[in-house]
């Protein structure tokens, strides 16, 4: 299973649990930064630079900018969740 595909689904409310993947537990701490504002009209979650969130994700709708308005693609790859690094 992929990072991706392990995180497919989860709503985060809090950044207070585990995610888990391959039977590895992994604070949810340790891949995103907390709520907050990064600019845009909403709130937003920031990948942690050297997280595994980062450059492991898919973009199925070529999406051309992130929830805050930064180009989709930045870096390697595409970062897991709705803002760019």
């Amino acid at each position: 299973m992929s990072n991706f595909q392990a995180f497919a689904g989860f709503t985060l409310l809090s950044s207070d649990f585990n995610a888990t993947t391959d039977g590895l537990s992994i604070p949810v701490r340790s891949i995103i930064a907390p709520l907050a504002d990064n600019g845009g009209s909403t709130l937003s979650h920031l990948v942690i630079p050297d997280g595994i969130a980062r450059d492991n994700g898919s973009n199925p709708n070529i999406l051309t900018t992130d929830q805050i308005g930064n180009p989709r693609v930045q870096g390697d790859g595409i970062d897991v969740g709705a803002t760019e690094f």
